[in-house]
């Protein structure tokens, strides 16, 4: 290794480490949550499509997988949700959505909401992971993340697609489950926030008993993930209504 190249590596690993450094810092001055408390505008209840093409929709209350048992990212300070179960002729998906305006949660902590961490601390088991995957094809639905779990009676396997955007931009969770965040990731992300305000977020799960690609071309669930699609491409739209 020249001299130069010795240098160059040097000043990259001190860069790290004050970056860290200063993330550790500004731990100890930056709040994680806001000062205000969740609450529910009511408006994607109004965009989420309803009953019809077959399907019969019921709106449901948040349950203890939506939140972290951990006191530190347990208040989810969404300023909206929507949370509405679909049954038709046996067959059932669910559309979980919540919605945070620009600078009222950082997504470091957003991210933490995820069935990766908040249903596998409630005890389900995930079985199988794929990341940023193409779900519907042609839809143009931004990469999804998959999971297969199985609750904590044992019973039968649920599907599940999750994405999160921020100003419509995905969230990169990259090719590992969010059980556990990236220590450098999070750390650079909390030294990020004292510089820059996090956008509006858009989180979307959709799960159901049976293989949600099973559901392609049926009207009725190609109408939900149109709606799906919007909301994720273009967070604002939800506030400027």
């Amino acid at each position: 290794m020249s001299v130069a190249s010795a240098r160059w590596r040097r000043a990259g690993w001190i860069a790290i480490v004050a970056t860290l450094g200063v993330a550790c810092v500004a731990q100890f001055f930056h709040t994680d949550a806001p000062s205000v408390v969740a609450s529910k505008s009511g408006q994607l209840e109004k965009m989420l499509p309803g009953s019809g093409d077959g399907w019969q929709a019921t709106d449901e209350p948040l349950g203890p997988t939506e939140s972290l048992r951990t006191a530190t990212a347990q208040i989810l300070n969404y300023d909206d949700f929507v949370n509405r179960r679909y049954r038709s002729n046996g067959r059932e998906f669910s559309v979980y959505v919540a919605h945070w305006a620009r600078g009222r949660m950082p997504t470091r902590l957003v991210a933490l909401h995820t069935p990766d961490r908040c249903w596998i601390e409630n005890g389900w088991k995930c079985t199988q992971s794929a990341f940023n995957i193409t779900a519907l094809p042609g839809r143009g639905l931004p990469p999804a993340q998959e999971r297969w779990f199985i609750p904590p009676n044992g019973s039968d396997r649920i599907y599940v697609w999750f994405w999160l955007t921020t100003d419509g931009i995905p969230y990169d969770f990259g090719n590992r489950t969010n059980s556990v965040p990236s220590p450098l990731r999070y750390l650079w992300q909390i030294a990020r926030e004292n510089f820059e305000v996090d956008g509006e977020q858009v989180f979307v799960r959709v799960n159901s008993p049976q293989p949600l690609a099973s559901f392609a071309n049926d009207p009725g669930f190609e109408r939900v993930m149109l709606t799906v699609k919007a909301l994720l491409d273009s967070a604002r739209r939800v506030s400027s209504l």
